[in-house]
């Protein structure tokens, strides 16, 4: 049997494709199921997936669209970006007989895209009301956690290696450091083996640095220099300049964010509501 979107075949290979495109996605959920369930399952939701491509790409087509300017200019990109035209069908496995077929799949398709972003389009902007209610039932996605803002002077090490000379040197400019010699950064941009802005690392939270860093910036005061210590990258001497605590922003700092979040899911369930609507009042049998 085969499956019909409106008197239009879905051929058994396009099936196979989709079931195959979304097998990844979903191997949790059939981690339980039987094999015969979960083909049976993947098969029907590549079926609804297609039946939504089909009733789009045919809802496109019917669209007076005036793309032809759009489509020659495509069509004229691929063909310079392979290179000429004779590399474009041969890398396609295609006869230059063809062309006419490929200029009408690109017209199709511009026509789909036209037409998704129209759909799309007619969206409603979210209210502000929406968004400070988006803002109060997220709260916690808006939080800025604690940041340190350090500088250091390094000498790289191969994991493992022991390097006396390098350990020596770090110490006699701690020691230089602590008397008060010259600044930090100066000494950063002379000995370290990372000079750039005086080592200045900018500001970081917690998670973005090797734990053995993080755990000594963040255990010091604003002004603070480390003793000499060791990661996986080498030796250092670290200075805190500044750090600053967890905050949480307020909604003049996020709104537009907030807004632009909500606009791309009012498209999207624009998108579904035109699908289900004309999925609804198609013909979709097998036979």
């Amino acid at each position: 049997m085969s499956m019909y979107v409106n008197g239009e075949i879905v051929e058994d290979t396009l099936i196979s494709e989709e079931m195959e495109r979304m097998r990844p996605q979903y191997e949790q959920v059939f981690a339980n199921m039987e094999q015969t369930e979960r083909e049976n399952q993947l098969k029907q939701w590549a079926k609804e997936n297609l039946t939504e491509q089909f009733i789009l790409k045919q809802e496109a087509d019917k669209r007076d669209y005036d793309v032809a300017e759009e489509v020659q200019k495509t069509y004229s990109d691929l063909i310079e970006k392979a290179g000429g035209k004779d590399k474009f069908f041969e890398e396609r496995g295609l006869d230059k007989s063809s062309e006419d077929e490929v200029i009408k799949d690109i017209e199709l398709q511009t026509k789909i895209r036209r037409l998704v972003s129209e759909v799309q389009d007619s969206a409603d902007a979210p209210s502000f009301e929406e968004i400070e209610d988006y803002y109060e039932n997220n709260k916690e996605k808006f939080v800025i956690p604690e940041m340190v803002r350090a500088s250091h002077i390094v000498k790289h090490l191969a994991p493992g290696e022991e390097n006396d000379e390098a350990y020596e040197e770090l110490q006699g400019v701690l020691e230089r450091i602590t008397n008060g010699e010259k600044d930090f950064a100066e000494f950063a941009a002379e000995y370290s083996e990372c000079p750039d802005q005086g080592g200045d690392l900018g500001y970081f939270a917690r998670g973005k640095m090797v734990e053995d860093f993080e755990d000594i910036a963040f255990g010091m005061e604003v002004g603070e220099v480390s003793e000499v210590f060791r990661t996986e990258f080498g030796f250092h001497i670290a200075k805190v300049t500044d750090r600053q605590p967890e905050r949480q922003c307020g909604l003049d700092e996020v709104k537009d964010y907030i807004e632009n979040q909500l606009q791309e899911q009012k498209k999207e369930e624009a998108l579904e509501k035109f699908l289900d609507k004309h999925v609804n009042k198609a013909s979709v049998e097998e036979k």
